[in-house]
């Protein structure tokens, strides 16, 4: 299957630039964890694996938000930066307060004017808590929005549930019409139940609730548990969707992101593909961290040097704990290297990676899944590539720039 070859000397380019490391300095997008609660205990949740996280603060304090703000703004001008994304995470970020939330939007507004910086926002939510006001806010500064949430109810309820015990589906539907209404066309994020009947998700997101743009993620885990098979729940989604939906503008991140991979192209996420993980999380507590779901292999993976109050933004780019987790990313171990999906998959997500014997030297502990969707959704391309789709023909110049732009296939 030729397409799998475009592109396929990128490794190079990527090691390249990793051994620049100014440009890993310029760092363009920070996941700013407002809360460490949240009103709901979802039975796979990463976050809270790590119970030293309710030891932190219960919110984003004030003395690192005022450190946040000038740390910002001394680092868009250091690196010259053009645009800088703000991802507002928990816990469940709702649970800070609104009225310090619009505060610390209209001072990073102000700080983009100074610097003629586009700094933009972003939130994850559960939706559940969301008032006029929320939504009022994330109109006014253009907040982007993503909701979570697993599909119907008798697939959601099964796994979200409150702390109180009671399900949620209801409470996040609400907020998820009413950002609707409000002219917010959300994203919606779940995570795959492999036992679940990836059909009914896929009607639930895509017609019931109007969704457009979906993700579905890997369940966190690593080697040191025991993981369902994913397999089966991935190739049923990938074929529902792609003769479903695909054509109809409805997109599935983590499907095309294997589509990218499959043909040569450079992935857009950290979920698969061989590409650099480069997230930096700031805590309520003020330290800055590697990326938050390496919580699941334990506190120890993820606590650096590095805070708010002490240090520039761009120099957890020469923390220890951050440099191993980024090296890591793009450094495969054996068995991956001689994996004819080597780019495609990447070794799955970093977190996936770990064992206490062998750090992230492993392949994804999902590899004989990934082999499996990854073979199924080669063989569906290239009859699609080969074959015309509908009876019209589509050339490879067309298909190539759709995934380019990471839209599904129109």
């Amino acid at each position: 299957m030729c397409f799998r070859t475009v592109g396929s000397d990128r490794k190079s380019g990527i090691l390249e630039r990793a051994a620049n490391m100014d440009h890993w300095s310029a760092i363009d997008y920070l996941l700013i964890k407002l809360a460490s609660r949240c009103n709901f205990d979802c039975s796979y949740c990463y976050w809270f694996r790590d119970r030293s996280v309710e030891a932190l603060p219960a919110t984003l304090t004030a003395e690192a938000v005022d450190a946040l703000v000038p740390a910002i703004e001394r680092h868009i001008e250091r690196h010259r930066l053009g645009s800088f994304t703000c991802s507002f995470h928990g816990g469940e970020p709702t649970l800070f307060p609104i009225s310090r939330l619009r505060s610390l939007l209209k001072s990073l507004d102000e700080v983009g004017l100074r610097t003629k910086c586009d700094i933009r926002y972003a939130i994850t939510t559960n939706a559940a808590l969301l008032t006029p006001e929320w939504i009022k806010t994330f109109c006014e500064f253009g907040v982007s929005v993503t909701v979570s949430v697993d599909g119907p109810p008798e697939i959601n309820d099964g796994r979200r549930r409150t702390t109180r015990g009671t399900a949620t589906w209801r409470s996040t539907v609400d907020g998820y019409f009413d950002l609707c209404r409000a002219g917010i066309a959300p994203s919606i994020i779940a995570v795959c139940d492999p036992a679940a009947d990836p059909t009914l998700i896929v009607d639930h997101l895509a017609r019931d609730l109007g969704a457009r743009f979906c993700d579905i993620l890997v369940p966190d885990a690593n080697h040191e548990s025991q993981p369902a098979s994913i397999a089966k729940f991935y190739i049923g989604l990938f074929d529902y969707w792609y003769d479903n939906f695909a054509d109809g503008g409805v997109q599935f991140r983590i499907l095309q992101d294997i589509i990218r991979g499959l043909l040569g192209l450079e992935s857009q996420t950290e979920s698969v593909g061989l590409a650099p993980t480069q997230t930096v999380c700031l805590n309520t507590n003020g330290r800055l961290e590697p990326h938050d779901v390496l919580r699941i292999a334990g506190a120890a993976q993820v606590e650096t040097g590095c805070t708010i109050f002490t240090h520039e933004i761009g120099d957890i780019t020469s923390d220890p704990k951050w440099t191993t987790v980024r090296d890591n990313s793009v450094t495969l171990c054996d068995t991956c290297l001689r994996c004819r999906y080597k780019f495609a998959c990447g070794g799955g997500h970093i977190a996936q990676r770990w064992s206490r014997l062998r750090g992230y030297d492993n392949p994804s502990v999902y590899c004989k899944d990934f082999m499996a969707i990854f073979d199924h959704v080669a063989s569906r391309l290239a009859q699609d590539i080969v074959v015309a789709r509908n009876g019209v023909p589509v050339s490879r110049t067309d298909l190539l720039e759709n995934l380019r732009s990471g839209r599904a296939l129109t």
